[in-house]
């Protein structure tokens, strides 16, 4: 084969092989963007499941305190974030109900020894922040965690409201 002909040879197969690349390169990408969005969605359900449970748990609360005002009267409905001192911690959310008086002074106290009470409604803007970090990738770091590990750290963080 002629030098020429070699050489217009190994273009052709340069040219052709970059292309190859640039299209095996947007699959890759393509198919990380589609799992990395799987996981996501498969998150955002999970932190939706834990907080209509809690939601439904803090109804219950508030159906209570409605029942009998008497016995429960300035009472108020707080969720109420903590984890098992393991070596391998496992962390639950679930609702307690406090003084309205007292409430944030007691929250503050118990924050000191790990345990976090928040209002509902500091826990619905929570959640919320939560899902918009989510959708947005923020949170692609840490989607490994549970969901009430997530919830548990943001809670811990004094700028999530």
């Amino acid at each position: 084969m002629e030098p020429e002909k070699l050489g217009e040879r190994a273009s052709k197969i340069a040219q052709e092989a970059k292309a190859l690349l640039e299209v095996i390169n947007k699959f890759g990408f393509g198919f990380e963007k589609r799992s990395r969005d799987a996981i996501r969605r498969s998150v955002m359900e999970d932190v939706e499941g834990i907080f209509q449970k809690v939601m439904h748990d803090v109804k219950k609360e508030k159906d209570e305190i409605e029942r009998f005002p008497v016995l429960h009267s300035d009472e108020e409905v707080w969720v109420y974030a903590h984890h098992t001192r393991a070596h391998r911690p496992i962390y639950f959310l679930s609702v307690a109900r406090m003084k309205r008086e007292t409430a944030w002074m007691v929250a503050a106290r118990l924050r000191e020894e790990g345990a976090i009470y928040i209002p509902v409604e500091t826990f619905k803007n929570l959640i919320q922040k939560l899902k918009n970090l989510i959708l947005e990738g923020k949170m692609d770091e840490y989607i490994h965690l549970t969901v009430e590990q997530l919830i548990y750290d943001m809670t811990k963080k004094d700028n999530f409201s």
